[in-house]
């Protein structure tokens, strides 16, 4: 995605060293459910760099689903019971309320994490200037 940005628009996505992109690949983790890989996040925070230096750099939020550490139990369950989670296909529309509490719990534990640990306040403030 970042070369074909650069490639058809010129513009360049950087980020800081604690923030890379390595941190969404999923890697073995001891515990449960045995067998599963984690990410450290489920988002990192890049500077949009274009190549007009007039335009500001802005921010882009990438935001993947993949399984973090600090889930519930349940989702944990979950994840051990069902290998394809959290990218099961959407082909079946009708979720069960353990597979939509599961993806419920997913995003808001990601999305806690990442309103948590970004100044978004920050971010929209470098937006709006």
């Amino acid at each position: 995605m970042l070369r074909r940005i650069k490639e058809d628009f010129g513009v360049t996505v950087s980020f800081d060293e604690d923030n890379q992109p390595d941190i969404l690949v999923p890697r073995d983790e001891p515990g449960f459910p045995m067998g599963r890989k984690f990410a450290k996040r489920g988002h990192i925070v890049g500077t949009i760099n274009y190549p007009d230096e007039s335009t500001p750099p802005g921010k882009l939020i990438f935001i993947k689903t993949t399984l973090v550490p600090g889930l519930d139990i349940e989702t944990r369950g979950y994840a051990g019971a069902h290998k394809a989670f959290p990218d099961e296909s959407t082909a079946d529309q009708f979720f069960d309320e353990d597979q939509f509490e599961a993806y419920r719990e997913l995003g808001a534990h990601i999305g806690a994490r990442m309103i948590k640990g970004t100044n978004l306040a920050q971010i929209i403030g470098d937006i709006e200037a």
